[in-house]
């Protein structure tokens, strides 16, 4: 899907989008992919995501694959995420610019301790 998606629930990507999405709780799925700015309280990825993502908590999963700089108060990644980009801490990362660079980090894997789905489309 090409397009900005804005909800003032959860969205659950499934497939592909090719834009903005502003929203409460994004879940990017497994093989999923956002490409574009992303603006939430939480953030959960298990697929993949290129451009900004600016939320209160972001939750990267071991399936991740990330190319962003990340804007967040709480941020988590389990072992095999792979991050490529910049990680900042905020005090309110939906407004205002970030307080400190976290880390950079390129390819490395991270090691820690109403539902709106977008779906691939069917082939013919």
């Amino acid at each position: 899907m090409r397009g900005d998606l804005e909800s003032a629930g959860d969205i659950l990507v499934k497939g592909k989008v090719l834009g903005n999405i502003k929203c409460k709780v994004l879940i990017i799925d497994t093989d999923a992919l956002v490409e574009g700015g992303v603006e939430a309280e939480e953030v959960i990825i298990r697929g993949n995501s290129k451009g900004t993502i600016n939320a209160g908590r972001v939750r990267l999963e071991k399936t991740a694959t990330v190319d962003s700089e990340i804007c967040h108060q709480t941020f988590s990644a389990e072992e095999g995420a792979r991050i490529k980009g910049a990680l900042r801490c905020k005090e309110d990362p939906v407004d205002g610019e970030a307080d400190a660079v976290v880390s950079t980090a390129e390819s490395r894997p991270a090691k820690t301790a109403s539902v709106l789905s977008v779906v691939p489309e069917a082939s013919a």
